[in-house]
């Protein structure tokens, strides 16, 4: 019963990142998003591809049994994602329009 479970929930996180992720990729329906319009987009295709390939490594590991032990490293790497880019956006923002020179120097 427990496996079955482990095996939902996988599926489910799997599901929702790609969802994430796969809109950041493409580029489609971004002005929804909150807080993307100030990222740049090499940055928001970074954190797509990321995601993507998270919500691979959730499932794609244990189901083919090919290195599972990378299935707990790809759930501890998106657990972690938000926090990591928490505030980068932020400051790849503002350096992006520093150097486009959209911004005043201080």
């Amino acid at each position: 019963m427990l496996n079955v479970t482990l095996w939902i929930v996988q599926v489910f996180l799997a599901l929702f990142f790609l969802a994430a992720g796969i809109p950041k990729i493409s580029g489609r329906g971004l002005e929804q998003w909150t807080g993307f319009s100030d990222v740049p987009r090499p940055l928001t295709i970074l954190i797509g591809i990321a995601e993507v390939l998270g919500a691979a490594g959730l499932v794609l590991p244990m189901a083919t049994g090919i290195l599972p032990w990378l299935t707990p490293l790809a759930a501890i790497g998106l657990a972690s994602w938000p926090q990591v880019f928490t505030f980068a956006p932020t400051n790849a923002s503002t350096r992006w329009r520093r150097r486009c020179g959209r911004a005043s120097r201080r």
